[in-house]
């Protein structure tokens, strides 16, 4: 499991943002004492999480490695629904996956309904899950794969805001925005790894 790790933000002059495992005693930027901050001290919220806190949603992690350390823009995402007893349900090239906790520690969640839509969730989940054509054999990595499995349960869901969502327009509109967040919480985690601090406009 990939741990939080806890980054800090803080301001103390010309509007600089210095980035940090630790506050250090003087500002990096004009190493004046930090007595005072125009921005006080504050941790960075980690956008990543274990999938078994996050009920009703759809999970998201990169097909080798962590985001923290190892994902770029031209990583492969693997793709899940999680239901609301937090079970995780997975197609890939070994065919449906349940509750593989282990891979799922470090991903970013996608919670897409409100709560009364929870029990239909599940029992949509459930009736996907059981169809035939989930198994190893139909499993392609381009044309049938984990994304056909989630946008299979997603229109059969019939869920108002996700009707005839395809690949496209779910990566575009809820994961890319969190993507966004990810990449640019590990740039600077991956500097601080070399780095005492990081100083940004």
């Amino acid at each position: 499991m990939v741990a939080n790790p806890g980054l800090i933000c803080f301001s103390h002059c010309d509007s600089k943002r210095v980035f940090c495992k630790n506050v250090p005693e003087k500002c990096p930027h004009c190493h004046l004492s930090l007595l005072d901050f125009t921005i006080e001290p504050f941790q960075i919220p980690y956008p990543c999480g274990s999938a078994r806190h996050h009920p009703c949603s759809i999970a998201v992690r990169p097909s080798v490695g962590t985001f923290l350390n190892d994902y770029d823009v031209n990583s492969d995402l693997h793709i899940a629904i999680v239901n609301s007893k937090m079970n995780i349900v997975e197609f890939d090239r070994t065919g449906l996956r349940f509750n593989d906790y282990s891979k799922w520690t470090d991903c970013i969640t996608l919670e897409v309904i409100p709560s009364s839509w929870e029990s239909h969730w599940d029992k949509t989940l459930d009736v996907v899950s059981k169809e035939d054509k989930w198994n190893i054999d139909n499993y392609h990595s381009t044309v049938f794969n984990c994304f056909t499995f989630v946008l299979d349960f997603l229109n059969q869901l019939n869920f108002p805001q996700l009707k005839s969502v395809n690949k496209e327009n779910l990566c575009e509109k809820f994961i890319l925005p969190k993507i966004q967040e990810v990449i640019r919480y590990s740039k600077i985690y991956r500097q601080l790894n070399n780095n005492l601090y990081v100083i940004l406009n």
